[in-house]
């Protein structure tokens, strides 16, 4: 099981450049990436083929709710319900994240005894 995972939700035709560079770039590398995709059924096989050098375990799939432009709660709920690592990071399509980002993330998470809350992680103390 992955330490970490990558939710990203797109409802764009284009956009999956910078995340692929991103998720190509991280240093620390036990991380899945779980993409919720709009458009799916269109592009499954494309991106089966675009994102097979990834160096990651990644999944994709549709949202569980279907809006005209994906809504990223619901592309996120769906994604989270998939994910399986301990701290979750959410991505946009269009965005670059540099090679440390996971690393940073997980510093801070794995250092964590408890008596903290991090925004988008499993690991929740109130």
């Amino acid at each position: 099981m992955p330490r970490a995972s990558i939710v990203a939700a797109t409802c764009r035709i284009g956009g999956m450049e910078l995340l692929k560079m991103s998720v190509q770039a991280q240093k620390f590398r036990d991380f899945e990436l779980v993409l919720v995709d709009r458009y799916y059924e269109q592009r499954r096989d494309i991106l089966k083929d675009y994102f097979k050098d990834l160096g990651v375990e990644w999944y994709h799939m549709p949202p569980k709710i279907r809006t005209e432009c994906i809504d990223s709660a619901h592309a996120f709920n769906t994604g989270i319900a998939r994910a399986r690592g301990e701290l979750l990071c959410l991505a946009g399509d269009y965005t670059y994240y540099p090679p440390d980002w996971i690393a940073d993330h997980w510093k801070i998470f794995s250092e964590s005894e408890g008596g903290s809350t991090l925004v988008g992680t499993r690991k929740r103390v109130l």
